[in-house]
């Protein structure tokens, strides 16, 4: 039914049948027909025209849209992150838990942002709720299980662990996760400390 009213409109607006007429009426011809044109051009397959439905019609974003949202959230995470790091590395540990949960939340894939976020946790509550707390070294123990099959190792989530255990005083599970850290990058300045 389209591709039938299509060839209706083009061949009653094709601009070969206005040569003998104005100026005038041979541009608003053209003008139709390369509408007509281009509408079909957008809708002549099942394909476009569900893209069309769902992006004009219903308002839905493109691929393109959400591919750029996905990526602007990623970047707000990152920002995110490093203003945690900021407020960490100051001993502000609400203000950085805080964007630490925003950057996990907005990217839940990056592991380095879930892991500080769990650290975070647990200092926050290891004086006042030691069950929240060993939830987040259980969090933390998962987060680096989820690393270990990835190629870009977190020595840094292994310095969290190793500080969370000499914090409640296992001394020999901190000592054992930060030669673990060194493993991995022998150059981190946190883990010999």
């Amino acid at each position: 039914a389209l591709r039938t009213a299509y060839m209706k409109l083009a061949t009653q607006l094709h601009p070969d049948k206005f040569t003998d007429d104005s100026d005038d009426v041979r541009a608003q011809a053209t003008e139709a027909f390369d509408r007509v044109r281009s509408a079909w051009d957008e809708l002549d397959t099942d394909e476009k025209r569900a893209k069309y439905i769902d992006h004009v019609i219903l308002g839905k974003p493109t691929e393109e849209e959400e591919a750029m949202a996905q990526v602007k959230a990623l970047l707000d995470a990152e920002a995110d992150f490093k203003k945690g790091l900021a407020a960490f590395n100051a001993g502000r540990l609400s203000a950085a838990h805080k964007l630490f949960e925003d950057a996990a939340r907005a990217a839940p894939e990056e592991l380095e942002f879930c892991a500080y976020k769990a650290y975070t946790t647990f200092a926050l509550n290891r004086k006042t709720d030691m069950e929240a707390a060993q939830g987040a070294i259980t969090d933390l123990k998962d987060i680096l299980d989820a690393n270990s099959h990835q190629e870009r190792r977190l020595d840094g989530a292994w310095v969290l662990l190793g500080r969370a255990y000499r914090e409640i005083g296992e001394k020999e599970s901190a000592k054992r996760v930060l030669v673990q850290a060194l493993k991995f990058n022998p150059a981190n300045p946190d883990a010999p400390r």
